[in-house]
């Protein structure tokens, strides 16, 4: 029954996150930069459809989608540290912690914000009512979304080539 169908797709995020950090992290035809993009688009689609669920089953179809977003991370990490010289890599991974610290804390603030206005907590989820009478119910969901998409295009718009440090000839 639906207890099954939850263990399933638990196990299928759980093989996302295996794929993400193994398959589409290591695949040598992807480039960094667009290991990153896609990633974060998967991470993203995975969050607006979190806002859309309706049913159990959906939110663990998207926690399985949602876990191959995951991959950014690390293809992340491994470019900064073979571009930044490793004088600096105190520096920038600092500095990376720091920004992942204030994002923490400032989207929860702003996206509990947003759930607090649009939360319908009167009418059942899925319901026909919830669906015409809160369509804002997802919102907090969509803007986070929207945000990691924005850092997808931002990492498609940038200008620099992942593929080699500065000063040495591309790959």
């Amino acid at each position: 029954g639906v207890g099954l169908l939850m263990v399933v797709l638990l196990c299928a995020a759980a093989v996302g996150l295996v794929l993400a950090n193994s398959v589409l992290v290591g695949h040598a035809a992807l480039r960094e930069r667009g290991t990153i993009a896609l990633s974060l688009c998967l991470l993203a689609c995975a969050l607006a459809g979190l806002g859309s669920a309706t049913y159990g089953w959906q939110v663990y179809a998207l926690f399985a989608l949602g876990g191959l977003g995951f991959g950014a991370a690390p293809v992340l990490n491994a470019a900064l540290a073979r571009l930044v010289p490793t004088r600096e890599q105190g520096r920038v991974q600092g500095t990376k912690l720091m920004l992942s610290t204030v994002g923490s804390v400032l989207g929860a603030l702003v996206l509990d914000g947003i759930y607090a206005r649009t939360v319908c907590d009167h009418l059942e989820n899925g319901s026909w009512a919830a669906q015409n009478e809160c369509p804002l119910a997802g919102a907090a969901w969509w803007c986070a979304g929207g945000v990691v998409f924005l850092g997808a295009a931002l990492c498609v718009a940038l200008p620099h080539d992942f593929s080699a440090p500065p000063g040495r000839a591309g790959a």
